[in-house]
């Protein structure tokens, strides 16, 4: 994944299969935006390439649960705004590496703020650790470890 010089077609990206917790998370956005929701996820080039034409990319949990999922990585990685549920791991941090939203109403407030050129500043995550030279570096000071 990397930026892109493409046109914004779409305000919001969301790439996740349908789940009735992720439409109540989107409905006000649907309703309010120009929405992406590819509802059977997409992957590769084509997610790559979806990401690109958005102005912001979404993260929503398929349930109201903590968890860490490629796709804010792969939003950061093409240089877009990414706005997300709490993840786990503590592999990026809320409200630096990526704006944290809880409820339907928050999710649809910060969308309206960063289109509206209220709140982005780009953050300043260092994706280097998200590399596969840098997976295969941890994984031999795990194996080495034991």
């Amino acid at each position: 994944f990397y930026p892109e010089d493409r046109p914004r077609d779409f305000d919001v990206c969301f790439l996740g299969k349908s789940t009735p917790y992720r439409e109540r998370m989107l409905l006000p956005l649907k309703m309010r935006f120009n929405t992406i929701h590819v509802a059977h996820g997409l992957r590769d080039e084509d997610a790559r390439d979806l990401m690109n034409r958005s102005k912001l990319v979404l993260n929503i949990h398929n349930e109201n649960y903590v968890n860490f999922e490629n796709r804010v990585v792969q939003g950061l990685f093409c240089e877009r705004p990414v706005l997300s549920e709490r993840l786990s791991g503590n592999l990026l941090q809320p409200d630096r590496d990526y704006v944290l939203f809880t409820s339907p109403d928050e999710l649809a407030a910060r969308v309206a703020d960063i289109l509206n050129g209220r709140r982005w500043p780009p953050p300043d995550v260092d994706l280097d650790r998200f590399t596969p030279a840098a997976f295969v570096e941890r994984l031999g000071a795990l194996v080495a470890a034991h």
